[in-house]
C-alpha cells in the first residue's frame, strides 16, 4: 500500500473505505465488510476538482500533477478507475450534463481539453487567444453554467477572464480582470469565477485584493467592483480555494458564509452561521448545504429561509489543504476530496443526523484570537459565532492567568445569537501566556492568549 496513510475516507452507503499513500501516489479501495483490495491505481499526487456525469454513475477526478494522465474516472458502482489522457496540468474540470462532454483547463497550456462521454481521448481542445503557456502555481479556475452551456476561464498570470461557448467549442470573448494586478505567488483560488445567467452577469472573485468584480454576462462590460474586507475571512481560512455559489432561486450570490443580493449589488451585513462557505441546495428546496472547516469538517444544513441550522454532522478531522467539494444536488450526495492528498469521500445527506443529538456539537464557534501571539498594546480579536438556543442569555468572555486567576471580564452580548466580533486590549497585560473563556447559559469553551 506505501508509506504514510495519513487519511481516509469511509464510502457510508456503500461500506468502502479510501486509503491514500502519500508517497507511492496511490488510492486504495477497501470493501470494509470483506476487507478485500478492490482497486489501487495512481491518480498522482492531489485531487483538484470533481466532476460527475449525467446520471451520476462516473465520477471525475482532476489531478494536475498527473501529467499526462492527470483525470481518473470512477465507475461508483464498482469502483472501476480509468485514467483519462489530458493536457498539461489540468486543475480544474467541469461536466456539462446537457452536452454529455467533460471540459477541463489544463493550466500550462493555457487551453481547455472536451471530452465526450465515454471517451478518454480529448475531442477538442480549446485555445484562450493572446494567452501564453502558464509559467507559475497561480493556477487558473473553471466555472460551468450548466443552463447556457458557457464556461468562465480566469487566468491569474494573465489577468485575464474568458467565456467560452461549450455547444460550439469556442472562445467567445476575453478581458481583463479590471483592478487585478499578478503578483508572483503560486496556489489556488487568486481568481474564481462564476456565472449568473437569469441575471446576466458573472462575477469574478480577486481573492488577494479581497474584491469582487461584476461584468455583464451579454458583452463582457465591467460594471461595478465591491470590497469585500468586511467578510468573516478568518472563518472561511480552509475553504479559500473555492468560495463562491450562486443561488438562483433566491438571486443570491453566496461567498463564503455570506449572501451578496445580485438584483441590487447589495454585500449582507449578516452571515450564515456555523459554515465557512454555502456549497447549494437539498433537492427539496428544504436546506442550504454548508461546509466549515476548522479543527474538523462538517456538513452543516440550514433552513433556506431562516438559515437557521437544522442538521449538523462531522465528516472527519482537517488535516491540511483546502478541501475540494462536488455537491449532487440530484442525489443530495456530496463528495469531498482533499487538494493535498488524491482521496475522495462521499456522503448522502440523508444519513445526517439531527443536530439535538450530536454531543459537543460545533453549536458555537470561537475563532484563535488574531494575531497570536499579540504584542503588548495591541489589540487581540475574537470571532465568536453562537447559535439559537433555548435559554438566551448574556455572553462573557473572561481573560485568566496562568493560575486561573480572572484578569479581566468582556461583555460579548446579551443574548448571545449570531456573530460578532470581542476585542481584548492588552495593554494591562504583563507579557506572558494567559487563557479567555467564553461564557454563556449552555456553553463553555477556554482556549490560549499569548502576550509577548
Amino acid at each position: 500500500m506505501g508509506q504514510h496513510v495519513k487519511h481516509f475516507a469511509v464510502y457510508q452507503r456503500e461500506a468502502k473505505l479510501v486509503l491514500n499513500s502519500t508517497h507511492s501516489n496511490h488510492v486504495v479501495i477497501i470493501d470494509c465488510f470483506s476487507k478485500a483490495v478492490e482497486a489501487k491505481v495512481d491518480v498522482g499526487e492531489s485531487a483538484e476538482s470533481l466532476a460527475l456525469n449525467t446520471d451520476g454513475t462516473m465520477l471525475y477526478i482532476a489531478d494536475r500533477l498527473g501529467d499526462e494522465n492527470g483525470i481518473a474516472r470512477v465507475r461508483l458502482s464498482d469502483n472501476r478507475l480509468m485514467m483519462l489522457r489530458s493536457g498539461n496540468w489540468p486543475v480544474m474540470i467541469a461536466y456539462d450534463a446537457g452536452l454529455r462532454a467533460l471540459f477541463s483547463i489544463d493550466h500550462l497550456q493555457s487551453s481547455l481539453s472536451v471530452f465526450d462521454d465515454g471517451e478518454v481521448l480529448p475531442s477538442d481542445t480549446i485555445d484562450i487567444p493572446g494567452v501564453l503557456e502558464a509559467r507559475t502555481d497561480a493556477l487558473s479556475h473553471l466555472s460551468l453554467d450548466p443552463t447556457t452551456h458557457t464556461l468562465l476561464v480566469c487566468i491569474p498570470e494573465a489577468e485575464t477572464w474568458a467565456l467560452v461557448d461549450g455547444n460550439t467549442r469556442t472562445v467567445i470573448k476575453t478581458g481583463k480582470v479590471d483592478g487585478y494586478t499578478y503578483r508572483d505567488y503560486g496556489g489556488v483560488g487568486y481568481l474564481q469565477g462564476i456565472i449568473a445567467p437569469d441575471v446576466k452577469y458573472f462575477f469574478v472573485l480577486r481573492l488577494a485584493d479581497k474584491m469582487l468584480n461584476i461584468y455583464d454576462l451579454r458583452d463582457g462590460t465591467f460594471l461595478q467592483e465591491v470590497n469585500l474586507k468586511t467578510l468573516p475571512w478568518r472563518r472561511m481560512r480552509n475553504t479559500l480555494g473555492e468560495l463562491m455559489w450562486y443561488d438562483s432561486v433566491d438571486k443570491v450570490l453566496y461567498i463564503g458564509p455570506t449572501p451578496f443580493d445580485v438584483r441590487t449589488r447589495t454585500l449582507s451585513s449578516s452571515i450564515v452561521p456555523g459554515s465557512s462557505r454555502i456549497i447549494g441546495r437539498t433537492r427539496d428546496d428544504k436546506y442550504l448545504v454548508g461546509l466549515q472547516v476548522d479543527d474538523s469538517v462538517r456538513i452543516v444544513l440550514h433552513q433556506t429561509r431562516s438559515k437557521r441550522i437544522a442538521r449538523i454532522a462531522s465528516l472527519y478531522p482537517f488535516w491540511y489543504g483546502t478541501p475540494v467539494v462536488l455537491f449532487d444536488r440530484d442525489r443530495d450526495r456530496l463528495f469531498l476530496a482533499e487538494f493535498q492528498f488524491a482521496i475522495v469521500r462521499e456522503y448522502n445527506l440523508a444519513g445526517i443526523t439531527s443536530v439535538r443529538r450530536v454531543q459537543s456539537s460545533p453549536s458555537f464557534e470561537l475563532e484563535p484570537p488574531y494575531p497570536q501571539p499579540v504584542g503588548r498594546g495591541q489589540v487581540a480579536t475574537v470571532d465568536i459565532t453562537l447559535e439559537p438556543r433555548a435559554n438566551n442569555g448574556p455572553v462573557t468572555l473572561e481573560v485568566l492567568d496562568v493560575f486561573g486567576r480572572s484578569v479581566k471580564t468582556i461583555a460579548a452580548g446579551s443574548d448571545g445569537t449570531g456573530s460578532f466580533r470581542v476585542r481584548i486590549p492588552t495593554r494591562d497585560l504583563a507579557p506572558g501566556m494567559y487563557f479567555y473563556r467564553l461564557k454563556a447559559p449552555v456553553y463553555s469553551v477556554v482556549r490560549k492568549l499569548v502576550v509577548r
